[in-house]
């Protein structure tokens, strides 16, 4: 009777453990072969949008995006001498960084049009024009008349981050922060 037991026990674990793929989970952060892909940056939002962040090393910390976009640039201060233009897309949001050839990265521009990033302020797509107008202040005309949230930090008010809000009607469809690079 034993006998028979331990070998039922037996059979049960190493079917348990058998090496069909099919009838394990996929690790966190690998879907199974076919599903749909979520792929976020593995850096918060509120870390993306610190002015104080160190962006090289925050920049070595993202994850793989679904998509990346090159475009090369010529510098502004060095004659003849082209960066890169690097926009990483993830899932809902855009990172765009400015490729200084030999001489380091910026973050340049973040753009939000999914509903899972979220502002500190509570602020994301979904949020209403009031809601933005009570965490931001009114927005000022840009040049090209497009409305704009002047968000300054207390040690950097010479530089200014800009927030440009799209909507529908009253309602918040994407958010594009520019950070200042020169």
């Amino acid at each position: 009777m034993r006998i028979v037991f331990g070998l039922s026990v037996l059979l049960l674990f190493s079917a348990c453990s058998s090496d069909d793929s099919s009838t394990r989970a996929s690790p966190p952060g690998n879907p199974a072969m076919g599903g749909p892909r979520s792929v976020d940056p593995g850096v918060p939002l509120a870390e993306l949008l610190d002015t104080s962040t160190n962006t090289e090393l925050m920049f070595s910390r993202l994850n793989e995006p679904a998509d990346t976009e090159t475009d090369p640039v010529e510098n502004r201060h060095v004659l003849g001498q082209i960066d890169t233009i690097r926009t990483l897309v993830y899932d809902g949001i855009e990172l765009e960084f400015y490729d200084i050839t030999d001489n380091g990265i910026l973050l340049q521009e973040v753009t939000v049009d999914g509903k899972e990033y979220v502002t500190a302020e509570g602020i994301g797509v979904g949020s209403s024009r009031a809601d933005v107008e009570a965490a931001y202040g009114s927005p000022y005309l840009a040049a090209d008349g497009q409305p704009v949230h002047e968000i300054t930090s207390s040690f950097d008010e010479a530089t200014p981050t800009h927030l440009r809000v799209q909507y529908d009607g009253d309602t918040v469809t994407s958010l594009s922060w520019y950070f200042y690079v020169d």
